[in-house]
């Protein structure tokens, strides 16, 4: 195989699966009654307690004016709660309420059975090479820069 063909068929697989992960959030975020920005900030929360805007911002690669509208719908619809951080009262830390909680864990829930469906479908003695391969694959995207415009080969 050539080199030209490896980066291409990487791109195309990277590709898919970006497809196929991103169809699965807005399926979860569905049946859950979200978005899917909402999913990722419930998850977010429950990873993170006392947690405040500009982390989950951080965390989830957004603008912190969209993290704040997440939020506010989130608060609204009663699963989350904004409190005084108490070391600093002028900033606020989130939490889940109850309802948010048992928001979150049938969220999880979905989730978890989705991706027991995934790793059950791999063959047992293929298992482990799949998850050290997605962690080499993890590894490098961290080395590389975001996208082709931080590299020389933007366009």
């Amino acid at each position: 195989m050539n080199q030209l063909y490896d980066e291409h068929r990487l791109q195309e697989q990277l590709r898919l699966l970006g497809k196929k992960l991103a169809l699965t959030d807005k399926y979860d975020a569905a049946c859950c009654g979200t978005t899917v920005g909402q999913c990722r900030v419930l998850q977010e929360i429950g990873r993170n307690s006392n947690v405040n805007t500009k982390q989950l911002a951080e965390s989830l690669n957004v603008d912190k004016s969209t993290m704040s509208r997440t939020i506010d719908h989130l608060v609204k619809q009663g699963l989350i709660v904004r409190s005084p951080y108490q070391s600093d009262r002028r900033y606020t830390v989130l939490n889940f309420t109850s309802e948010g909680q048992v928001m979150l864990k049938a969220l999880e829930m979905e989730i978890n059975k989705y991706h027991a469906e995934i790793l059950y479908a791999i063959p047992e003695d293929k298992r482990k090479q799949v998850m050290e391969s997605l962690d080499l694959l993890l590894r490098a995207l961290d080395k590389s820069d975001l996208g082709t415009c931080g590299s020389s080969t933007c366009c």
